[in-house]
C-alpha cells in the first residue's frame, strides 16, 4: 500500500518567517532585475534559473536577454514556457507563492514572495544570497519538479558559509529601493494633482483671456470719454458763463476725468496683473481727490460730504487702489442715507504703524442678519449691486498691508475704519 504524502507550501512559511516589512510590486521587480543582472555579465556562463511568476512585467527584457545565454531556465507555470524556458511543474502546491531561484558558479540567490499574504497590493519577501539556506530551498523545489534538477545543486552548490555581511548590505539596498519606489508613488500622486491644477489653470487662462478682451473694450470707451472731456474744456474757454456755472462745469469735467483715470488704471492692472505699486503720498491729497469725485453723487442725494484730514499724515500705499477703496466706502455711505444726511471722513490718530481713517455716515445702520456677510464676495442687498464692493475693498487694502474693519453700526449710522500703513 502506497503511503500518502501531505505536501505543504513550505515557501509561504519562509516568507512569513523572514520579513516584517511589506514591499510594493515595483520594488519586487527591481530586486528581480538586480538578481538576474549578474548572469548577463558573462553570456557564456552556465547556471540555473528556476522560477514561478504570474507577471513578468518589468523583467521581460531581461528574460529575453537570458534566452541568448547558456543559463538553463525552468518554470512552474505555463505562461512562461517556450523553446528556451521549460515547464517543470509536478504538483500545484505553491498557490499564489512566487519565486526565483538562481544557481551559478560563485553566485546563488533566491527571492520568494506571496501577494495574498497581505492582500493590499503589497507583499513580504524572503531574500537570500550566497547562503547554505539556498540548498534547502532548492531541495524543496526540486522534489516537486517533473524534471531531474539535483545535478545543478551538486554542480553549483551554494557556499556553506553564510554571507551575513553581504546579506545585511543587500537588505539595506532592498529597503532603499523600496523607499525610492514609494517616493515614485508619491510623485505620481503629485503628478495627478498637478494635472488637476493644470485643468484649473486652463480654466483660469480662459477667464483671464476674456477679462483681457473685456478690459480692451472698456478702455476704448474710456478713451472716448477722455477725448470728449478735452473737447468740452476747449469749448468752455470760448463760452460766456457766469462764474458759478463755469466753476460747476469745470468741476464736473474734472470729476469725469478723474473717474476715467481710475477706470483706466484698473483696466491696465487687469491686463498686466501688476502687483500694488506702493509709494509715499499725503493722505490728504488722496482723500481730497476722492471727495471731489464723490461730491456730485452726494449733492444729488442732498448728503453733506465732509473731510477732516490734515497734511501731516503721510502713508505708503498704491494711490490708485486706495482711492478706489475710499471712494467705494463713500458711495456705500451715501447709499445708506435716505435723504439729507452726512458722510464724514476723519483721521482718528495713529495705531502702531497705521493711520486710522474713519468713514462714517448718519444712515440707519446695517441690519443684524446682513452684518455677518458684508465682506463676502457676491453678497449684496442692493438691487443694482454686484456684491463685490466691500469684499474687494478689504482685499485691496490687505494687498497694501493695510486693514479695513467695521467699528460701529446702529440706528444712528455706520462707521468703517481704514488702517493705512505710515512711512
Amino acid at each position: 500500500m502506497t503511503k500518502k504524502i501531505n505536501r505543504i507550501n513550505e515557501l509561504r512559511n519562509l516568507v512569513l518567517a523572514s520579513s516584517d516589512r511589506e514591499y510594493e510590486k515595483q520594488t519586487v521587480q527591481g530586486i528581480l532585475r538586480s538578481m538576474l543582472e549578474p548572469l548577463m555579465e558573462q553570456p557564456s556562463q552556465e547556471g540555473l534559473v528556476l522560477m514561478k511568476l504570474s507577471n513578468t512585467e518589468g523583467i521581460s527584457s531581461i528574460l529575453k536577454r537570458l534566452e541568448f545565454s547558456d543559463v538553463k531556465m525552468y518554470c512552474y507555470c505555463d505562461n512562461l514556457a517556450n523553446d528556451k524556458i521549460i515547464n517543470v511543474e509536478k504538483e500545484n502546491i505553491w498557490d499564489t507563492t512566487e519565486f526565483v531561484l538562481i544557481l551559478a558558479p560563485r553566485y546563488s540567490s533566491v527571492l520568494i514572495w506571496d501577494w495574498d499574504l497581505t492582500n493590499n497590493g503589497m507583499t513580504q519577501i524572503c531574500l537570500i544570497l550566497n547562503s547554505r539556506e539556498i540548498s534547502d530551498i532548492a531541495n524543496i523545489l526540486f522534489n516537486n519538479s517533473t524534471i531531474e534538477l539535483n545535478s545543478y545543486l551538486t554542480t553549483y552548490a551554494p557556499d556553506r558559509r553564510e554571507q551575513k555581511t553581504m546579506n545585511i548590505a543587500i537588505n539595506k539596498i532592498v529597503n532603499c529601493l523600496n523607499n525610492v519606489n514609494q517616493e515614485m508613488v508619491f510623485s505620481q500622486a503629485e503628478k495627478e494633482t498637478y494635472t488637476e491644477s493644470e485643468d484649473l489653470l486652463k480654466q483660469y487662462e480662459q477667464i483671464s483671456e476674456k477679462a483681457k478682451m473685456t478690459a480692451h473694450e472698456i478702455k476704448n470707451h474710456v478713451s472716448v470719454i477722455d477725448l470728449y472731456t478735452k473737447i468740452l474744456e476747449k469749448r468752455l474757454e470760448n463760452v460766456e458763463l457766469e462764474e458759478e456755472s463755469k466753476k460747476s462745469v469745470e468741476n464736473s469735467i474734472e470729476s469725469i476725468k478723474q473717474a476715467a483715470f481710475t477706470i483706466s488704471s484698473f483696466i491696465s492692472e487687469l491686463r498686466s496683473y501688476a502687483s500694488p505699486i506702493l509709494t509715499e503720498v499725503k493722505l490728504s491729497s488722496i482723500v481730497n481727490s476722492v471727495v471731489s469725485l464723490a461730491m456730485p453723487k452726494a449733492k444729488e442725494k442732498g448728503v453733506a460730504l465732509e473731510s477732516y484730514v490734515d497734511d501731516e499724515y503721510r502713508v505708503h500705499i498704491d494711490e490708485t487702489k486706495m482711492q478706489s477703496v475710499i471712494l467705494n466706502l463713500i458711495y456705500n455711505a451715501i447709499d445708506a442715507i435716505e435723504k439729507n444726511g452726512r458722510v464724514t471722513l476723519k483721521v482718528k490718530g495713529k495705531e502702531n504703524n497705521y493711520v486710522k481713517l474713519a468713514v462714517s455716515d448718519s444712515g440707519t445702520g446695517i441690519s443684524p442678519e446682513v452684518l455677518p456677510h458684508i465682506f463676502e464676495d457676491g453678497f449684496t442687498t442692493k438691487i443694482d449691486g454686484n456684491g463685490l464692493g466691500l469684499g474687494i475693498c478689504k482685499k485691496l487694502t490687505e494687498e497694501q498691508y493695510g486693514k479695513l474693519r467695521l467699528v460701529k453700526t446702529d440706528a444712528e449710522g455706520t462707521e468703517f475704519e481704514l488702517l493705512i500703513p505710515t512711512i
